[in-house]
């Protein structure tokens, strides 16, 4: 999560379980995430936030007011009236939250800028309580927060977008319209045994099994330099017929591997190299067919690339 400094806020209510400012000691610890802090809430969920500002990490036992959705819509306005002094913000706040079934949240279609603006008038007032400032500490290309969503129970990381377990909100959702196309894919490679081929117009291939690999990456909205991040799902099919598809959507501890979730797939079984992706195997018989690779992000965009192949034995 990008765009320059900024509060950082925690998903929910919750309780600091651990935090850790960047130099300061326990020298065991991973020094990729930088300065950084972990809370616990309800139903089994721990939430850890990295590359925080060094000295920002408020780290005072409870967040109790995490989030402006969880006040009911009586005890908000009430807040707001008792301690919003200004005519600016309080239209500001006005513009910024709506009711719905008697809570409190945002409206559609705000900007970043706008949210972290109402957020800071509450932080002001003593409504929410950040976490701390977003930063670079730890292995970082610029400001951001790394978010990571643990479910202790199930034992699996969760997307923090697609989810469906409280504390977690649909508040977290991402804007519906993005600046970016969709998701890029190039570098596409057919490989058989130690034979690696890269697709161009008009290759012929030998029948039988191959593996099917391609290079995919999103990019992300908020940053001016080109920062690569994750699609959420990719399908892979031959000649309209779907052969396998890889989500996103949580991680899960298997027999001391992280797997992704409902599948037995670690780390090198979904990665060639960086960002090239493992897709599938497919069973090439003699004739022309079509390779799809398709890959949609988190906005639901979607991009996808076909390959014509003449399949022919040589």
């Amino acid at each position: 999560m990008s765009g320059g400094e900024q509060m950082a806020f925690p998903i929910a209510d919750g309780e600091v379980v651990f935090y850790q400012e960047e130099g300061r000691g326990a020298h065991c610890l991973p020094r990729g995430n930088g300065s950084f802090i972990v809370l616990q809430h309800e139903g089994g969920i721990l939430s850890v936030y990295s590359h925080l500002k060094k000295g920002s990490v408020y780290s005072q036992g409870v967040f109790i007011n995490a989030r402006p959705k969880q006040f009911g819509a009586v005890d908000f306005r009430a807040s707001i009236i008792e301690k919003i002094d200004s005519e600016e913000d309080m239209k500001i706040l006005e513009a910024s939250f709506k009711e719905e079934t008697g809570v409190v949240a945002f409206r559609g279609g705000l900007s970043e800028k706008q949210r972290s603006l109402a957020y800071r008038i509450l932080w002001k007032a003593g409504l929410v309580e950040p976490i701390g400032l977003t930063g670079e500490t730890g292995f970082a290309a610029g400001t951001h927060l790394s978010l990571m969503i643990i479910d202790a129970e199930e034992r699996t990381i969760l997307n923090p977008i697609k989810k469906d377990k409280p504390p977690l909100e649909p508040s977290l959702s991402p804007p519906v319209k993005r600046r970016s196309p969709g998701p890029v894919i190039e570098d596409i490679r057919i490989r058989r045994g130690n034979s690696m081929q890269v697709f161009s117009q008009g290759l012929s291939v030998r029948p039988g099994e191959v593996e099917i690999m391609a290079r995919i990456f999103d990019e992300s909205d908020f940053v001016s330099y080109n920062r690569k991040i994750a699609p959420y799902r990719i399908y892979l099919s031959l000649s309209g017929k779907l052969v396998s598809t890889i989500e996103f959507n949580a991680l899960e501890e298997r027999n001391g591997r992280l797997v992704l979730h409902d599948t037995d797939i670690d780390c090198r079984g979904l990665y060639y190299e960086d960002w090239v992706y493992r897709l599938g195997t497919l069973n090439l018989a003699e004739g022309r067919s079509i390779i799809q690779i398709r890959a949609e992000d988190l906005y639901g965009t979607a991009r996808a690339v076909e390959i014509p192949l003449l399949i022919e034995n040589k």
